[in-house]
């Protein structure tokens, strides 16, 4: 009878909460048989019809409904957990549009954890809230622009997910423990191993002397991570405090009773017994330290100086002794802890390690055309050395190098345009071959991604090219392209040429005995009521290092329209065989209008 009211009781609860909110019980009962049917789908190694079924779903749903963002969590987690890789971008685009808003509030412990999982690798200057801010900045972090895929943000994930799955922490906001912490910002470490003391043998060391110690001895779990290849000074311990792994360091191996024993009413002997245990554990642990980093070098030499005065003296170590070396070494480990925060970078990405690099040199110059509208003209040059054979021992004869190269435009909120492609053959290159590409800009553009891919490719029976082999890669982040003004005095940006032939010059560095002149187009001017236009150019070579100008020159042209060229040769002579850093800054003064407008170009001088 209890058990029929209690089941009675139950029903109607169940059944007031389906009345008060109808879609939203339904809706999760749903959604967690969803749920329960793809799992069992992933048991039977079907997860991608799983997933599959899943994001039909989803796409279906806004994300104002809970039943969305509960899909969806599902289908990011499973596809990371199961390592599904044809879905990472497409999970990582759901990830992102359950942070652009705020989640309903049955579901907010969801989008809590996603941003509590993202803190640590946020810059100082940004909240982890939802929000556009929050995925504007996910969308600069693309290290590949011209991929469909953000390769950083599908790391992260990843990172997340391992880290749920290795280091779990049902206390932390975040699913995992600090260790995790560390591994989401920087990866996982190059070594991971477990530091070692012999707990049994100071017990024995204690007893032999008379001395029962209280509180435990039983070593404490630990993990010793370092990751050399981001710096020396960059590694962590990790040992289990109160339940949790924590960073801590060594010192808190040592069981604790052996630095507070001196103070409970020993005999000197015992004292010093107690010192020497603590001597040996200190040796002991700084030895095995010592072996895995060199950071730890210095403590071990201390702690054996320590060891030579016992063998010297004979008589012991006095209790003093105990303190004097805690201090010590907490002075040393502040300092290590200072320089690793010193030199351990934010966050660290392994996305591209290891690719060879396509050295390419870029020149972005905006244009208006006659219509006056925005044109991006993009002049690059390759480093002539990776376009020979012999520069790639395994390529045969037969073969020839292609370079695959995508331009994506991004709005203010860094979302793609439309990608323009271009694909061309290079052969056996001797020296810098100048390309050029030019893009009409939308005003909703607001920066351009750049990425070059080389191949080696070989023509088959039919002719047909194909791929036979990944080379290098070169990207550029998102650079800032914004259109020119169209209704004020305007000019382009300043383009370098050869000025013999005016052939644009992509490559910053130039030498004293560079031919070099400096285009650049002139918009907008006033004409005054004879229909002539007047303007005068200022130009300046600015040392950084001197901080004054080097060069300096002025000149007035009249013309009878309101666009204008203008070609600015430069005499480097003053520069002769100095290495510097110098910025070339052009003004021009509207004479008739009275307004001005200028551009700046950083370039350096070789010896």
């Amino acid at each position: 009878m209890y058990m029929r009211s209690v089941l009675l009781l139950s029903g109607l609860l169940w059944a007031h909460a389906l009345l008060a909110h109808p879609r939203t019980v339904s809706d999760s009962l749903h959604v967690n048989q969803l749920i329960d049917e793809g799992q069992v789908l992933c048991q039977h190694q079907r997860c991608e019809e799983a997933v599959e079924r899943w994001y039909a779903h989803v796409r279906k749903w806004s994300f104002q409904e809970p039943r969305a963002y509960m899909l969806a969590d599902a289908y990011i987690q499973t596809v990371f957990s199961h390592q599904l890789r044809r879905y990472m971008g497409r999970a990582a685009g759901l990830y992102l549009e359950m942070l652009a808003v705020p989640a309903p509030a049955s579901v907010q412990h969801i989008q809590k954890r996603y941003l509590a999982q993202l803190a640590p690798i946020l810059p100082d200057s940004i909240e982890a809230r939802p929000g556009r801010t929050l995925v504007t900045w996910w969308n600069q972090q693309d290290p590949l622009p011209a991929t469909p895929v953000n390769e950083r943000l599908v790391e992260h994930l990843q990172r997340v997910r391992d880290a749920e799955r290795l280091f779990p922490d049902s206390g932390s906001s975040a699913g995992f423990d600090e260790r995790g912490f560390v591994y989401v910002r920087l990866g996982r470490p190059r070594t991971r191993a477990t530091l070692h003391i012999d707990t049994h043998r100071m017990v024995r060391a204690l007893n032999r002397a008379g001395i029962v110690p209280a509180g435990s001895f039983a070593p404490l779990p630990n993990e010793f991570w370092e990751y050399r290849h981001l710096g020396e000074s960059v590694h962590y311990l990790f040992v289990l405090k109160g339940g949790r792994f924590r960073s801590g360091n060594f010192l808190d191996l040592i069981p604790s009773y052996l630095f507070t024993a001196t103070r409970r009413g020993m005999s000197a002997a015992q004292k010093r017994v107690v010192a020497g245990v603590l001597l040996e554990a200190m040796e002991g642990l700084t030895q095995e330290l010592a072996l895995r980093h060199p950071a730890y070098e210095p403590l071990l030499t201390t702690v054996e100086r320590y060891r030579q005065e016992l063998q010297y003296t004979g008589g012991g170590l006095s209790p003093d002794w105990a303190r004097t070396l805690q201090t010590q070494v907490r002075e040393v480990v502040r300092e290590q802890v200072a320089r690793r925060i010193a030199e351990e970078p934010r966050t660290y990405s392994s996305v591209g390690e290891g690719n060879p690099l396509l050295d390419t040199a870029l020149r972005i110059v905006r244009f208006l055309d006659d219509a006056g509208q925005t044109q991006v003209h993009l002049y690059w040059s390759h480093r002539p050395d990776l376009f020979q054979l012999r520069r790639w021992p395994d390529m045969t004869e037969g073969e020839a190098f292609m370079v695959d190269m995508v331009v994506v435009p991004y709005t203010s909120t860094f979302f793609r345009g439309r990608e323009v492609h271009r694909q061309y053959m290079v052969q056996d290159m001797r020296e810098p071959v100048l390309q050029q590409l030019i893009i009409p800009l939308a005003d909703t553009i607001r920066g351009m991604g750049i990425e070059w891919d080389l191949f080696g490719v070989q023509a088959d029976t039919s002719g047909t090219m194909e791929v036979t082999r990944y080379l290098a890669t070169q990207t550029l982040t998102p650079r800032s392209v914004v259109p020119l003004q169209t209704d004020q005095l305007e000019m382009s940006d300043l383009l370098p040429v050869l000025k013999d032939t005016q052939q644009p010059y992509p490559f910053v560095t130039f030498t004293s005995d560079t031919p070099l002149g400096v285009y650049f187009e002139i918009y907008h001017l006033t004409p005054d009521t004879s229909g002539a236009s007047s303007y005068e150019v200022t130009y300046t070579v600015r040392s950084d290092e001197a901080g004054e100008d080097q060069v300096a020159a002025r000149y007035r042209v009249d013309v009878r329209d309101t666009r204008a060229q203008e070609l600015v040769t430069l005499d480097l002579q003053p520069f002769r065989g100095k290495k510097k850093e110098l910025l070339l800054i052009i003004r021009v003064r509207d004479r008739v209008a009275g307004t001005e407008v200028q551009r700046s170009l950083p370039f350096q001088i070789a010896n």
